[in-house]
């Protein structure tokens, strides 16, 4: 099994993200949404998502960096309904996760970001990618505890967005899917 901060083929560790770079994540470049053709630009996707589409470049955006939640992780929804505790751990285990991914990348204290999180899911099954918010929450507070943001507030974060994209490859995802959290950085306020 390789690591997801390792060249799965040579088993190497990646570079860094280098400063208007994207690195990769299973062969797929990161890149920020863009607004979506004849909706007047209100909406946005990334590639892959659900209706294709060219990325384009948001202005005042910097580097960027994709932090991939390990698969068998459990994430949480707005929908369960779970014991305070189990869901205080399932919390817990995120904020840790996200840290220790954020640390191991080496992402710099950023004065303001703009996070899009991605739920990639085996099939093709009705969603709705707002009800995986809380495990979004918990991997921001993971970035505010490695160091990355000062604070989550909406001063200095922009999102965190949902995305759902559906995989071409169903064994390399599991039955639940990968959460992936997509760091911007932004120059000033978001």
């Amino acid at each position: 099994m390789t690591s997801h901060l390792t060249d799965g083929a040579a088993g190497t560790p990646r570079p860094a993200a280098q400063p208007g770079a994207s690195p990769e994540v299973l062969g797929n470049p990161v890149s920020p949404p863009s607004p979506t053709p004849g909706r007047g630009g209100t909406g946005t996707k990334t590639p892959g998502s659900q209706g294709g589409g060219e990325p384009t470049r948001v202005p005042g955006q910097g580097r960027s960096w994709r932090l991939v939640i390990p698969a068998g992780t459990q994430l949480m929804t707005l929908n369960q309904r779970l014991h305070f505790m189990a869901a205080a751990q399932r919390t817990k285990t995120l904020r840790e996760t996200a840290g220790w991914l954020a640390r191991a990348q080496r992402i710099p204290r950023l004065e303001a970001a703009w996070i899009v999180c991605e739920l990639t899911v085996p099939d093709r099954r009705r969603r709705d990618p707002s009800n995986w918010m809380p495990t979004a929450k918990a991997c921001v507070d993971g970035l505010v505890d490695a160091g990355v943001l000062e604070d989550d507030d909406f001063s200095r974060v922009r999102g965190p967005d949902m995305r759902l994209n559906v995989a071409a490859h169903r064994e390399r995802y599991g039955s639940t899917g990968l959460f992936t959290v997509c760091v911007f950085e932004l120059d000033g306020a978001p």
